[in-house]
């Protein structure tokens, strides 16, 4: 999959969209010195986490931007919040609020 613009997006279920028109295919040097990985609502599923950072280099993206419930109901929560740990922008989400801050409440 060939993406364009300036980000790599990632909505719920961790499906890669499309940040520009393909009317873009070409990235300038500023584009390319600014590509961030934007995502959320990862809820514990490493398998889908981990394609998409290994997406990350050859789109260029040089930071990660984790907008939240990195855990959840997933099979992997621990193993994403590892991987978050190393991440320059963690947003806690609900499930992650709920988990980490207040488990008994929850």
């Amino acid at each position: 999959m060939k993406l364009t613009g300036a980000a790599i997006l990632v909505s719920r279920g961790m499906k890669v969209l499309q940040a520009a028109p393909a009317a873009y295919p070409y990235r300038s040097a500023t584009e390319v010195s600014t590509m961030r990985a934007i995502f959320s609502d990862v809820h514990g599923n490493l398998e889908a986490l981990q394609a998409v950072l290994a997406e990350m280099p050859r789109q260029h993206a040089t930071s990660v931007y984790n907008l939240g419930d990195t855990t959840g109901h997933g099979p992997n929560p621990i193993e994403c919040l590892d991987l978050a740990m190393g991440m320059e922008v963690v947003l806690l989400g609900f499930f992650d609020h709920g988990i980490l801050v207040d488990p008994d409440g929850f």
